[in-house]
């Protein structure tokens, strides 16, 4: 089932564009303040048999509260089985560890939106991307579409993505390695949605750590756009000048 909906090149910040739009500086900036500029700024291509494989056999044994036990996660890639620690995975992706795991349920993200957006009410099955003001904060929402949350072109702003954006802007820092193993294993559980598998870049990762370099070049690696696009919508023209269209 998850062959069905096919993988495609994980997407990473276009960092020409970012420059032309004069807001490269900004963008790192954010991904730095929780620790993910090298992992979301650097490209890693995709290896279809490798993600199939590890989604595949995915197993998330998480606790929200570190304090309850000891978190790990299950998986398989080049037919071997492999256990792994949280700080296991840290350390093949090169991410920071800290303790907030989950997005706390008494979090409000409506003071958030109102002040990032030109909406006063924040409803996320209709807010959308396009309705944030600042172009920065409206491309690290498409970033997170295509990398952390795995949604492809997701137009419509999630909690979650509100929630480390949060921290983003306070430079505090947040788990986000447990944030990506909950949607790596909600990819996994939801075969029967539509839309193409995006993560495959944080797998080439882990196969790379695991020492499987050769093999998955051998494989070869998923063709295809690998930069966050820029919609025409985002823009339009007056007197010859192209300007930020809100």
């Amino acid at each position: 089932m998850l062959f069905r909906r096919g993988v495609v090149a994980t997407k990473y910040c276009d960092i020409d564009a970012l420059k032309t739009l004069c807001i490269e500086e900004d963008v790192r900036w954010l991904f730095d303040n929780i620790g993910l500029g090298n992992l979301l700024m650097n490209k890693t291509p995709t290896s279809m048999r490798a993600t199939l494989e590890f989604l595949s056999s995915l197993k998330n044994h998480m606790f929200p509260n570190p304090s309850s036990g000891e978190s790990f996660i299950t998986f398989r890639l080049f037919n071997e089985d492999h256990t792994w620690t949280l700080e296991k995975f840290n350390e093949a992706l090169g991410i920071p560890i800290c303790r907030l795991r989950v997005t706390p349920q008494h979090w409000n993200e409506k003071e958030l939106w109102r002040t990032i957006s030109v909406e006063l009410d924040y409803d996320s099955k209709i807010s959308s991307v396009t309705s944030i003001r600042h172009p920065t904060l409206r491309y690290v929402f498409k970033a997170f579409s295509n990398t952390i949350f795995g949604r492809q072109e997701g137009s419509k702003v999630r909690k979650d993505e509100m929630f480390m954006l949060h921290h983003m802007l306070h430079a505090t820092m947040i788990d986000t390695r447990a944030f990506l193993i909950h949607q790596l294993q909600s990819t996994t559980n939801n075969v029967n949605t539509g839309g193409k598998i995006v993560q495959g870049e944080f797998i080439t990762r882990i196969t790379t750590f695991l020492g499987h370099r050769e093999q998955l070049i051998s494989d070869g690696f998923v063709n295809g756009i690998d930069a966050v696009e820029l919609p025409p919508s985002w823009f339009k023209k007056k007197d010859d000048t192209t300007l930020w269209h809100i």
